[in-house]
């Protein structure tokens, strides 16, 4: 418990430093309240509220590096989805694009972790390193530098967990495909925040994990990898570990 309560203590502080270290947005009330007038005025009061949403939380993202108040304002005007059939289309390639990032990342990261996380690995110091550099770390960055994320902020604004609950009974799947794309850009963490993060995960899980397979590994001679069945340990036995002691 003190461990975790130390590990989270770090991370916040890194998130805390990263975050300030953040130019603020350029961006003005007054303009904010233009884009949302004349986005409104073109595409009718029913969209109010979500081009309300999609332009404050752009507006309080966007930091002097993305352009300009008028680039900003061009951008609202040039981007935004008003048509109900262009936005399903639009969607349908985000998540599939994103699928492909996002589980390319993921392979990726499963893979390099392999002899952290599995007994059968011989630990050399290099696994520790490959463990601790993150994939996606940059990724986040990239996509508000290219404006990705400018974009899917604009037309699927995020909703809090408050609003979910309240408005979500009456969502169908498409409207809660919607919600949840807003939920992949709520903030900026640079890269090297990313990054230090990640490392610090990994030294973690890393010194937990080889105290909690130590033990399992003197405990469970001569029996070498968890496998159920030949070539194995036997049913009863792996039935028998209790996994919360190898982590105590």
């Amino acid at each position: 418990m003190k461990k975790q309560f130390i590990f989270i203590a770090v991370i916040t502080s890194i998130l805390f430093a990263g975050c300030k270290q953040q130019t603020q947005s350029v961006i003005s009330e007054k303009v904010v309240h233009d884009v949302i007038s004349q986005l409104t005025e073109k595409y009718g009061t029913a969209q109010k509220e979500l081009i309300e949403k999609g332009v404050k939380q752009m507006a309080a993202l966007w930091n002097k590096e993305d352009g300009t108040a008028t680039d900003f304002e061009t951008f609202c005007m040039e981007n935004y989805i008003g048509d109900a059939d262009t936005k399903q289309q639009v969607f349908n390639r985000l998540y599939k694009q994103f699928e492909t990032i996002r589980g390319g990342f993921n392979k990726m990261a499963v893979s390099l972790m392999e002899p952290i996380h599995i007994l059968d690995y011989e630990q050399l110091a290099i696994d520790e390193l490959f463990g601790a550099w993150s994939p996606s770390a940059h990724w986040e960055e990239d996509f508000f530098a290219n404006k990705i994320a400018f974009y899917v902020m604009l037309n699927f604004p995020f909703y809090s967990l408050a609003e979910k609950n309240m408005l979500g009974e009456q969502w169908n799947d498409l409207q809660w495909g919607y919600a949840r794309m807003g939920d992949i850009f709520t903030s900026r963490v640079p890269a090297e925040i990313s990054q230090k993060i990640a490392a610090i995960e990994v030294k973690s899980n890393s010194d937990t994990i080889n105290k909690g397979l130590a033990v399992f590994r003197e405990r469970y001679k001569p029996h070498h990898s968890i496998v159920v069945g030949r070539g194995g340990m036997s049913a009863e036995l792996f039935l028998g570990v209790n996994p919360a002691k190898l982590f105590e």
